[in-house]
């Protein structure tokens, strides 16, 4: 979801609307609770997502899966450079998501993936939580995936900042 006006923090409302379509329709296991579902929205434009769930492109089951354990990675990997340096954010430690670079979430375009990193990242800093997955950024190609995570932090100062960690993996089979 678009970052929120107040606090330019992300939403979750598009994982949240998808998982309960996908719930209410039967799709996670579940009996079917309705045979038709009418979506009645005022926050959002979900019609890219709807879209992308009609042409199978996104399967929040998965998208949630993968995302929960990025979000565990990324933040760890921050803990380490926030402890020992950056060389330690450039450790592999995990087969299962790669970090591809991290990024202010102010120095990137809404669903860029940081590619490199840490850019424009203070040396020195505390991390904080990781903040709900959101599908921004989040994209399928050849059997992996890539998204985004974000993580609250504040720099040396104790200015608050936003870190987002490009990640990728292989898609669960």
């Amino acid at each position: 979801s678009a970052p929120r006006p107040l606090s330019g923090l992300p939403g979750t409302t598009d994982i949240s609307l998808a998982l309960s379509t996908l719930e209410v329709g039967g799709a996670l296991g579940r009996a079917p609770q309705a045979s038709t579902l009418a979506l009645l929205w005022g926050d959002t434009d979900v019609r890219a997502l709807l879209e992308a769930l009609g042409r199978e492109e996104v399967d929040l089951a998965t998208a949630d899966a993968v995302l929960r354990l990025a979000k565990m990675v990324a933040r760890d990997r921050l803990l380490a450079a926030a402890g020992e340096g950056w060389s330690a954010f450039d450790r592999d430690l995990d087969p299962d998501v790669l970090v591809l670079g991290v990024a202010p979430q102010d120095a990137l375009a809404a669903g860029e993936l940081p590619m490199a990193g840490p850019v424009d990242v203070p040396e020195i800093f505390r991390v904080g939580r990781a903040l709900p997955s959101s599908l921004e950024g989040w994209r399928t190609f050849n059997g992996s995936w890539q998204g985004l995570v974000r993580v609250e932090a504040e720099d040396a100062r104790g200015a608050p900042l936003v870190l987002v960690v490009g990640v990728q993996g292989r898609l669960p089979r």
